[in-house]
Formats: C-alpha cells, sequence, structure tokens
C-alpha cells in the first residue's frame, strides 16, 4: 500500500523561527493524535532554500479521507489554524498531496 504525503512549504518570517516551531509543535501533537505520522524537514539549499515543509504520511487515500475528516472537526486545530492564520509568522509557497511510487 503506498503512502499518501501531505506536504506543506513554508518560509518563516525573519526573527519568527521560534514562533513559528512552537506552532507547529502544536499542530504536530494534535495532527499525531488523529493519526497522521507529521515531519517537519528544512531545505538547506535547493529550490527553496530555508524554508521548512510540514509533511504528514497516512497509510492509503482511505486513512487520509478518515484523518481529514477528523482534522477538519477538530476544534482545538481548528482555532490554532485561525490563529496562525490571524498572526502569521510564516507564508506557505506550496502545498500538494503526493503518492509515494514503488519502483
Amino acid at each position: 500500500m503506498a503512502a499518501i504525503l501531505s506536504v506543506t512549504t513554508s518560509r518563516v518570517r525573519d526573527g519568527k523561527t521560534a514562533e513559528y516551531l512552537a506552532a507547529i509543535g502544536k499542530l504536530k501533537k494534535l495532527l499525531e493524535g488523529h493519526g497522521g505520522k507529521v515531519r517537519l524537514v528544512n531545505q538547506a539549499f535547493g529550490g527553496n532554500p530555508l524554508t521548512y515543509s510540514t509533511v504528514v504520511e497516512l497509510g492509503s487515500w482511505a486513512e487520509f479521507g478518515a484523518f481529514s475528516e477528523k482534522v477538519e472537526k477538530d476544534s482545538e486545530i481548528q482555532s490554532l489554524l485561525t490563529e496562525m492564520r490571524a498572526h502569521p509568522v510564516s507564508d506557505i509557497i506550496a502545498r500538494g498531496v503526493s503518492t509515494e511510487v514503488a519502483v
């Protein structure tokens, strides 16, 4: 079964890294409570240097769908996302969902 990866890449605003990491840490804990495997990666160099990508992995499309429904209904997650939008410390530069390809 191929993994489903939801990836959001953000550029942190100057001087806001600590606030960004604190918010993502809270979000990670909440998302993992609904079954997502969450990783945060920092691109050191390349196409989008000095950006952070939050990767949420689910085991199948069925798991992704159930996870998405839970996240939409979770008032704590929605409140955190609302706060992050109201007082942004980063700017989203890319967002996408990908499937793992076995080779």
